[in-house]
């Protein structure tokens, strides 16, 4: 188990490597949401031909995901050998995974790579939760070779009153770390540089997860990854 000093070495160490791919992460997302790619025009120019500039822009990138994803929909889960569905596959439509699978195959088709995190919640029921890579931070020892991960921080907001906070839960082998990141102000924590880094405090008890596979405990979070290229990155169809 660790301890505090220990959880924010490792979120440290994870925060350096988010804040080195932060930026191509934003730039692919804007330019998929059409928000990048407008001509520049002079400042002293008129706001008709500014408002022309962003008309030139026609936005496809959002058909290109689309067409991949949805060749992609998971309509069952099955043997060769066998006309039913395995049992595993209920746990799939207990999670609405039908509906909301496109939250996998999204962003991994955008950016490069979806995660799904896969606790036990409430009377013990198997709970997948769908995050892309601005929500959950790895760490692998192999990126290219490992199939599970060192560690992970799983990030999201929440309502504390009037205010918006960041939590967040840092995974290992065997525990669930839950974590408050602090209030979200106009200066974004998340936006934060290395010399300016994030303070997580323990918000909780570390609860163990129970993860294993034959045998072994095993971070539970699951990678997708769309493509990688010859040296090793992972790249989406947008960039």
């Amino acid at each position: 188990m660790l301890d505090e000093n220990e959880i924010r070495a490792v979120i440290g160490k994870m925060w350096q490597l988010h804040l080195s791919e932060r930026g191509e992460l934003d730039r692919v997302g804007g330019y998929a949401r059409g928000q990048l790619g407008v001509p520049a025009v002079p400042e002293d120019t008129g706001d008709e031909v500014k408002d022309i500039a962003k008309l030139s822009v026609k936005n496809v990138l959002g058909v290109v995901v689309d067409s991949f994803a949805q060749n992609l929909s998971v309509t069952g889960y099955r043997t060769a050998a066998s006309a039913d569905n395995d049992p595993g596959w209920a746990l799939w439509q207990a999670n609405r995974m039908d509906a909301r699978q496109a939250l996998v195959h999204v962003p991994a088709l955008t950016y490069g790579a979806a995660y799904v995190t896969v606790t036990r919640g409430p009377g013990g029921r198997v709970r997948l939760r769908p995050r892309g890579p601005k929500d959950i931070l790895t760490a692998y020892v192999d990126p290219l070779a490992d199939e599970w991960p060192q560690f992970a921080l799983e990030i999201w907001r929440t309502q504390d009153g009037a205010k918006l906070r960041r939590k967040a839960n840092l995974y290992d082998e065997k525990f669930i770390y839950p974590l408050d990141l602090g209030e979200i102000t106009e200066h974004d924590p998340l936006h934060r540089s290395a010399t300016n880094p994030i303070t997580p405090t323990v918000d909780g008890d570390p609860v163990e997860h129970g993860a294993v596979l034959d045998g072994a405990p095993v971070v539970p979070v699951v990678r997708f990854v769309n493509a990688w290229t010859a040296d090793g990155q992972i790249v989406g169809e947008v960039a």
